[in-house]
């Protein structure tokens, strides 16, 4: 958690509201699956890492509006998988995915 939050207060353009969403969602994460900022950035394919990945993925790039290679970055990723998820997720949220909304649900609230 420590490395995103250094990164993100680094950020010129980062408001407070942008700052506390993502401290919230790692907040949540933490409490709800037991999982920190590097299980996010692991290799890991378990499904409950894999959902709170997308997930963040997701709220990052409406929230923040970041470029998907700033984001992939972040996180250990490149650009097309970013784009893979954000496209995922939008399907998942479309269709009311039940396995995937069992966890989004869980930080939908830090949408803007």
């Amino acid at each position: 958690m420590g490395e995103l939050i250094e990164v993100l207060s680094k950020q010129k353009d980062i408001s407070e509201l942008k700052f506390n969403w993502v401290t919230s969602f790692l907040s949540i994460m933490s409490e709800k699956y037991n999982l920190k900022m590097e299980d996010l950035i692991s290799k890991d394919k378990c499904e409950p890492i894999i959902q709170c990945r997308q997930s963040y993925v997701y709220l990052r790039y409406i929230n923040d509006k970041k470029p998907k290679k700033v984001i992939g970055r972040e996180i250990n990723r490149d650009h097309s998988t970013i784009c893979s998820t954000v496209n995922c997720v939008t399907k998942y949220i479309e269709t009311e995915d039940e396995k995937f909304m069992a966890v989004f649900n869980n930080f939908k609230h830090l949408m803007k």
